[in-house]
């Protein structure tokens, strides 16, 4: 009988303890829910690479290569730069199924050159040093 006065009496007490932890548990997540945090407008500072309208320049290093209308060696052929050219890079692409990773050019021609096939400096100056070094 004693066994069973006590099991008794411990039931109400969890039971009153669990819906106390329920509803704090309740009360703060109302709260949290309901709380509206203030959104602010993410705006990138005017850093050096976000400010520019060009990736940089580049420096043919291929003794002799075709640049193409399109970034893929099935491109058209717009003309021809040699070791030593100086480009400037506007924009890179990984072309999915195509070999290697592509740059867009803007120089003697505007067209595509594999990446591999070009130095890529962050400035001009740097880009003509390396161009007067490859063709001496």
């Amino acid at each position: 009988m004693k066994k069973l006065q006590s099991e008794c009496t411990a039931k109400p007490v969890l039971k009153i303890f669990f819906s106390g932890v329920i509803f704090c548990l309740g009360v703060l997540g109302g709260v949290s829910c309901t709380r509206t945090p203030t959104e602010l407008p993410v705006i990138p500072p005017p850093t050096y690479p976000l400010s520019r309208q060009y990736i940089g320049y580049g420096v043919v290093d291929a003794a002799y290569i075709q640049v193409l209308d399109e970034p893929a060696a099935s491109g058209l052929s717009l003309g021809h730069l040699r070791r030593g050219s100086l480009v400037k890079i506007l924009e890179r692409r990984i072309s999915a199924g195509k070999a290697g990773p592509w740059v867009l050019i803007e120089g003697a021609y505007r067209g595509w050159l594999p990446e591999g096939e070009v130095q890529i400096f962050d400035n001009e100056a740097k880009a003509q040093t390396a161009a007067e070094y490859m063709t001496q």
